[in-house]
């Protein structure tokens, strides 16, 4: 690495740090307890404090029936899992900076009749 000067390889390393940092950093969790679900049927996981907006880090799903399971923003999906009777998901989103819009809720909505669980990690920001 020749010709390289010593202050951009500070800047390297701290940019390679502040990322590291930012993946491992702490996050707030919020659990649908099992929740019976009707098909359409809709819950919030999720409603960040007053002018916050929640940035999503990791998110599980578990269902007790066939189902399609949307990810929303309100009521606007961004994510969508097919899943299988007693079917699961767990997505990792660290360092994706999946987020929602200032004192918009996170909800979930399961297109067949179906008992859901569900976990989503994160912060408001």
């Amino acid at each position: 690495m020749s010709g390289v000067t010593w202050g951009r390889y500070e800047e390297a390393y701290k940019a390679i740090h502040d990322k590291i940092a930012e993946v491992f950093e702490s996050v707030t969790s919020k659990y649908l307890a099992p929740t019976v679900l009707a098909a359409g049927g809709t819950d919030t996981i999720w409603i960040p404090a007053s002018g916050k907006a929640v940035r999503l880090k990791r998110f599980s799903v578990s269902v007790s029936a066939a189902t399609r399971i949307d990810l929303r923003w309100g009521s606007t999906a961004f994510e969508s899992f097919y899943l299988p009777a007693n079917g699961s998901v767990i997505v990792n989103l660290a360092g994706c900076n999946e987020q929602g819009a200032v004192n918009t809720a996170l909800t979930i909505l399961s297109s067949a009749a179906a008992t859901v669980t569900a976990k989503a990690s994160g912060e408001e920001v």
